[in-house]
């Protein structure tokens, strides 16, 4: 049985929110525009793998199956309560509990890695950003959307933090970075979308 098949967390214990907040940010969040504007700037083919880290409760995962087919869809997840209801909303999807610091894929395994709403909450992020150029095939894509806040801190990135976000991807080995600024109703997503190096 492999790692996102399995029943048991990979993470650490007290990883991931409790079961009841878990389900009602499953219920309640993950914006469906937003998830539509990351899934559109992936430019999916038929066929692709494609990881969502920090997947929640799988909503954007329905729009790569859509695309790519269940079969081809990868999610992590930290809280158990979310990757059963994705698990539930996606059978045939490959979803597990686990860290984006600790991805259990092997190398060069996607064509697409993205995450939404999730980098701040990574613990190291750093390592988070290695282990995403480690899964990704290579000239694989990879997109990094978060909530466009004015200050550093907090639930998104601010420019600065945006800046810095994309030159780091380049010293891990991304190239191409670009900054997209979608409006999504009263907030503005921002988007890092890099490629994996061609080798």
């Amino acid at each position: 049985m492999s790692a996102a098949e399995s029943d048991t967390p990979s993470t650490p214990e007290g990883s991931g929110w409790p079961w009841l907040v878990g389900k009602l940010y499953g219920v309640l969040s993950r914006n469906p525009r937003s998830n539509r504007v990351v899934a559109e700037a992936a430019e999916l083919q038929p066929g692709e793998r494609v990881l969502d880290i920090g997947c929640g409760a799988g909503k954007a995962l329905l729009l790569a199956a859509e695309v790519v087919g269940t079969e081809n869809c990868f999610g992590i997840d930290p809280t158990k309560a979310l990757v059963d209801t994705a698990r539930k909303r996606l059978p045939g999807a490959s979803i597990a509990v686990g860290l984006a610091e600790d991805l259990p894929f092997a190398d060069d395994s996607f064509d697409v890695v993205w995450t939404i709403a999730s980098p701040h909450h990574w613990d190291d992020r750093h390592r988070g950003l290695k282990e995403v150029a480690r899964v990704l095939k290579p000239g694989g894509r990879f997109l990094l959307a978060e909530q466009l806040r004015r200050a550093d801190g907090g639930h998104g990135l601010s420019e600065s933090e945006a800046a810095a976000t994309a030159k780091e991807l380049e010293r891990i080995g991304f190239e191409r970075t670009q900054v997209l600024r979608p409006r999504i109703k009263w907030y503005t997503l921002l988007i890092l979308r890099s490629w994996a190096p061609r080798s």
